[in-house]
Parts: structure tokens; C-alpha cells; sequence
């Protein structure tokens, strides 16, 4: 009779503790917590902030552009950091990268952002730019070749990243029926370029804390334009032009809504990524001037967008 007693009394102990159990998760899944970020990626600061969400569009973006800016304003400890910072962990998780010197002063200027480097003081020099094309071509286990592609333009002397064609890992997984389980865990634009920026700057830590300029180049995402457009009409897409007008087209200093609302598309996340996660390596940086222009090189409108970053104060 004792023994089952006993059991008894322990079986009505694991229900309560159940029950207790289970109004501390609905309590944990009711919280409410700032809206995820575009990639996943945990990035929430550990500290607390009076940021409010919003529900329209252009709240909504504002919100989430200034979110972006805590990450980069939040001291490196609050920050996850990203844990690919060897350059071999490229080729250990699939990827090939190749390095080309730009062969010509046209093949440069053909990019049609001359007017831009000139007034940013950036050197319109062809032998001082570099383009990495770094391909997941490599089956390697437990992960197959997915064929992403990130292929960049460089000018490390004077810090200059040109975001030019870039597809990651899972949107090309997606495409090809490959399953998202075999897709790289080094997969993001952010990491990636990170590496390949590390490996360009070598052992001079100047010109790896030096990255000053980045260019988002021909953007094609029809949301990203779209948002942009937002950001130009200051919340009304039909007071702003169709396409944006040649270098600077519209300029914003960061404390201004528009650049913030710029800074929340998902072509600008990865760079707030490539600061944010790289702290330790790059120092604190953050983002002070946003522009959106066209760079076209012929009749088409090209689509682009200014990023120029300075160091934060600790």
C-alpha cells in the first residue's frame, strides 16, 4: 500500500510541475519582442530598447531600419559574433573563390559609378580594384553544391566594397530542388564577403578596419525598389520619381527617416550583417549617409544604393 502511495504522490508532483511548466511557455510565447530580422540570424541585443512597432508600411520599415541601427550601435558584447573568421572555412564548407585584377580603365568605368568614386574621393584607378567570385561548387558532406554565387568588386586601399552579383546558397538551393538541409551553414553574403575581405586586407589591419564605402549595384528585387521608392516619396510611393535620379539622386544623412527606412530593404541588411557580426575584426562601425541613385551605363536604369560607414565611438 505504501509504494502506491508513494507513486501516487509523485505522479500528481510531475502533473503540477507539467502544468507549471506549460503557463511559463505561453507566458514566454505572449512577450512581445522586436520584430526578426530579414535573415536568420540571431542578432537581438541582450539589452532592452524603447523602439516601438508600428503598422503601416512606412512605420513599419522605419521601426525596423532603426532596430538595425541599435544592432550597430550596441557594444560588441550584446552581439552574437559570427564564428566564420578563417579564411579556410570558404573551402572547407564547398566554396571556390577566384581573384581577377579589373584589366582596364573601361572595364572599370563600365560599371558607371565614376561620378560617384570621383566625389567620394575614391580612387578611379583600374589597378587598385580586384573582383572576387566566390561559387559554392563543391559537394562537401554533409552539405552539397548549391551553386550560390557572390561576386564583388574591391578596392581595399580605399575601402571599398561594390556589391555587384549576388546569389546565396538557399535562393539557388531553392531553384535547383535542393534540400534545405544540405545548404552550407557559411551562406550568407555578409560572412562571405567578410572572408574575402580579410584575405584582400591580409595582415594590414588598417585596411581591414578601413572599409569605408559599399555599394548595393544594379538592384533587381522589385520589393527592395519598392521600399526605396517609399523612402524617396518620404511614405508615399506616388510622390516619388520611377526610377531615382543619376549620383548622389537622393541623399539622406542617417538620422533622417527616409535613409532609415533605405537601410530596412533586404539588400541592405547583409551589410548591416557584415558590421554587426565582424565587430571584433572591423571595429565599431556604423552607417552615417544613404543614398539611392541610378548608375546606369546605357539606356537602362540601373538601381543602386550608397552605404557610407565611420567608425562608432565606444
Amino acid at each position: 500500500m505504501a509504494p502506491l502511495l508513494a507513486q501516487n504522490r509523485m505522479l500528481k508532483a510531475i502533473i503540477l510541475l507539467t502544468l507549471a511548466l506549460a503557463a511559463i511557455l505561453t507566458s514566454t510565447l505572449n512577450t512581445s519582442h522586436p520584430p526578426p530580422l530579414i535573415e536568420s540570424r540571431d542578432l537581438t541585443p541582450t539589452t532592452n530598447t524603447t523602439l516601438t512597432p508600428r503598422t503601416t508600411d512606412w512605420n513599419s520599415h522605419l521601426y525596423h531600419g532603426n532596430w538595425l541601427l541599435c544592432l550597430l550601435s550596441a557594444p560588441t558584447r550584446t552581439i552574437t559574433q559570427s564564428p566564420w573568421i578563417i579564411h579556410n572555412a570558404l573551402t572547407l564548407q564547398g566554396w571556390t573563390s577566384t581573384k581577377q585584377r579589373t584589366l582596364s580603365q573601361d572595364a572599370l568605368s563600365s560599371l558607371g559609378l565614376d561620378d560617384a568614386f570621383t566625389a567620394l574621393g575614391i580612387s578611379t584607378d583600374y589597378t587598385k580594384w580586384f573582383t572576387v567570385t566566390a561559387t559554392h561548387d563543391t559537394n562537401k558532406p554533409p552539405y552539397r553544391a548549391t551553386w550560390g554565387k557572390y561576386l564583388n568588386t574591391f578596392n581595399p586601399s580605399d575601402g571599398v566594397i561594390v556589391a555587384r552579383h549576388n546569389y546565396s546558397p538557399a535562393w539557388q538551393a531553392a531553384r535547383k530542388g535542393v534540400p534545405r538541409q544540405f545548404v552550407p551553414a557559411l551562406r550568407q553574403w555578409s560572412d562571405v564577403v567578410f572572408l574575402v575581405w580579410m584575405k584582400l586586407a591580409g595582415s594590414d589591419r588598417e585596411v581591414l578596419r578601413g572599409v569605408e564605402h559599399v555599394f548595393r549595384y544594379n538592384i533587381a528585387n522589385r520589393e527592395t525598389q519598392r521600399i526605396l521608392q517609399l523612402a524617396m516619396g518620404e511614405g508615399d510611393v506616388g510622390r516619388a520619381p520611377e526610377t531615382p535620379g543619376e549620383w548622389p539622386g537622393s541623399q539622406w544623412n542617417i538620422d533622417e527617416d527616409s535613409a532609415k527606412v533605405a537601410l530596412s530593404t533586404r539588400n541592405s541588411v547583409g551589410v548591416v550583417y557584415f558590421l554587426a557580426q565582424h565587430k571584433e575584426q572591423l571595429g565599431l562601425k556604423t552607417i552615417d549617409q544613404v543614398n539611392i541613385f541610378n548608375c546606369k551605363t546605357g539606356p537602362s536604369n540601373q538601381w543602386c544604393l550608397y552605404f557610407h560607414i565611420v567608425d562608432k565611438a565606444a
